[in-house]
C-alpha cells in the first residue's frame, strides 16, 4: 500500500548512546535476510538523545517500490552496554527482533538468541 510513496525519517529509542550509529535501510524477502543495501547513512554520539526518540532524516528520500525493506540501525560501542530500546514484546511475526551478528556474519532473532525472550526494537519508519 505504500508503493510510490517516499521513506522520509527513521526513528530509534536509545537509552545509553553509542559512540556512533548508522541506519541502514535493505531490500529483501522475510524470513531469511536482506540482500541489498538501499541506504546508510551516519550520525554521530552528539547528534543523539539518550532516554528518547532520534530522528534520522534520509537525504534524499527513499522512493518505495514495492520490494520489502528492512529498517536497522547498527552502533557501536566502546564497551558492552544497551543503546537501542525495546518494548515488552510478544515479539511481532513479522521481524519485529532481528539483529546482525558480525561475529558469526548471520541475521538472527533476539528470541533465538535468548532462548525465548520476545521483544520489538524500538525502530520506526515514515513516510511521506
Amino acid at each position: 500500500p505504500y508503493t510510490r510513496r517516499q521513506l522520509r525519517s527513521v526513528l530509534r529509542y536509545f537509552y545509553n548512546l553509542p559512540t556512533g550509529v548508522q541506519v541502514k535501510i535493505y531490500s529483501g524477502d522475510y524470513p531469511s535476510a536482506p540482500d541489498s543495501l538501499l541506504y546508510s547513512g551516519h550520525r554521530t554520539r552528539n547528534e543523539l538523545t539518550a532516554f528518547a526518540w532520534s530522528e534520522h532524516v534520509l537525504d534524499p528520500p527513499l522512493q518505495i517500490t514495492g520490494v520489502e525493506l528492512w529498517v536497522s540501525t547498527r552502533f557501536v560501542h566502546s564497551f558492552d552496554q544497551q543503546s537501542i530500546g525495546c518494548d515488552a514484546g510478544p515479539r511481532n511475526s513479522n521481524g519485529g527482533d532481528y539483529l546482525y551478528e558480525e561475529d558469526n556474519n548471520a541475521w538472527t532473532t533476539y528470541q533465538d538468541l535468548t532462548n525465548g525472550e520476545s521483544i520489538n526494537w524500538n525502530i520506526r519508519a515514515e513516510i511521506e
